[in-house]
């Protein structure tokens, strides 16, 4: 589909929505995040592959054995803590983690 034929169809659509919940609709659009898969850009793709190539390189918690972290602490906690690199891996890759 070509921009013009869809900014007609994001019209219609919008056309029948009612008035006083059109500003509702239009401020999730600018702030959801709901909608940014459908918005890939060349600079999200490229972190995205830097991020699949470190995951291969580096151990599942991204802590390499330079690095100090406070493990033994989050362990000891009532609840234990997980570290996890949010660069490294989604919301989604944690759940299936």
């Amino acid at each position: 589909m070509d921009f013009e034929t869809g900014r007609s169809e994001v019209l219609q659509l919008l056309s029948r929505l009612s008035p006083s919940e059109l500003p509702k609709l239009l401020d999730w659009m600018k702030s959801s995040d709901d909608l940014d898969h459908l918005v890939d850009d060349n600079n999200k793709v490229i972190l995205l592959s830097i991020a699949d190539d470190l995951r291969a390189q580096l151990p599942l918690d991204a802590m390499l054995t330079s690095e100090t972290a406070a493990h033994l602490k989050m362990q000891q906690r009532a609840c234990p803590t997980a570290h996890v690199d949010s660069f490294l891996y989604s919301d989604e890759q944690c759940e299936e983690l």
